[in-house]
């Protein structure tokens, strides 16, 4: 439970993003969490359930709203609703009040988001059209990127966050770090484990996640073989089409 002398972290919204952000939050020690936004019965008790407070207001966007959620000594405000405007507004006034509070904003807008977060001190501004649209492109060139992610700098190389098994891309008996320097690829996990040895020896069926650039994962890609692991699943689909 957050204490009373805990650092404040203000979060605007009312969706999804908003509710497990705030779930993120709560989960670190030492950190009292307040959500700003609309009067909602289900979400404030889903807010509360997760250990933050609710405060109900007609505008969040307001300086009122901002006060009675203790803008002027909160550490940081993170602005997640679906509305770009609202979000910018709210941080703006929040900024006024607290100079020294952190923001955290969301923008679909990649180049607005990319202004922002130039010209707005201690400032990051996150868009949820970049980091879909890299991931959309880069399980298009590997079948099992479940993560894009243009990196260091929104236009910068596409990279990705991918599932293999050491067998599949040629890497079974090799060392951590052998493996990593054959795939060109950094290895995060080894059977669900993130912390392991250098020099520990992979076995043939062990499962890999693995991070780099989304050309490098290509090449260590198998769609074939991907395809041949599940003929049952594929055959079900294609059924379920015809009957569509």
């Amino acid at each position: 439970m957050a204490e009373p002398d805990d650092p404040l972290m203000i979060v605007v919204g009312g969706g999804a993003i908003a509710l497990s952000t705030t779930q993120e939050l709560c989960g670190l020690q030492g950190h009292h969490v307040v959500v700003l936004w609309r009067r909602d019965p289900d979400f404030t008790r889903a807010v509360e359930g997760i250990g933050a407070v609710h405060i109900a207001v007609p505008r969040p966007d307001s300086t009122e709203a901002l006060d009675r959620a203790g803008v002027r000594h909160a550490v940081s405000i993170l602005a997640l609703s679906p509305d770009d405007q609202l979000n910018l507004h709210a941080a703006l006034l929040a900024r006024d009040a607290n100079p020294r509070i952190r923001i955290v904003l969301r923008q679909f807008n990649r180049t607005l988001a990319h202004k922002i977060e130039q010209n707005l001190p201690n400032c990051s501004v996150l868009s949820l059209a970049w980091h879909s649209a890299a991931t959309y492109a880069a399980a298009a060139v590997d079948p099992s990127c479940f993560r894009g992610l243009q990196f260091p700098e929104p236009d910068g190389p596409l990279t990705g966050f991918a599932t293999r098994t050491a067998e599949s891309c040629g890497v079974g008996g090799e060392t951590v770090a052998s493996a990593e320097r054959l795939l060109g690829a950094r290895i995060l996990a080894v059977d669900g484990k993130i912390e392991f040895a250098r020099d520990m020896v992979l076995a043939g069926r062990a499962e890999l996640v693995v991070y780099g650039d989304v050309l490098e994962l290509q090449a260590s890609s198998s769609r074939q073989s991907a395809t041949r692991r599940h003929p049952a699943l594929s055959r079900r689909l294609r059924s379920l089409f015809h009957h569509g």
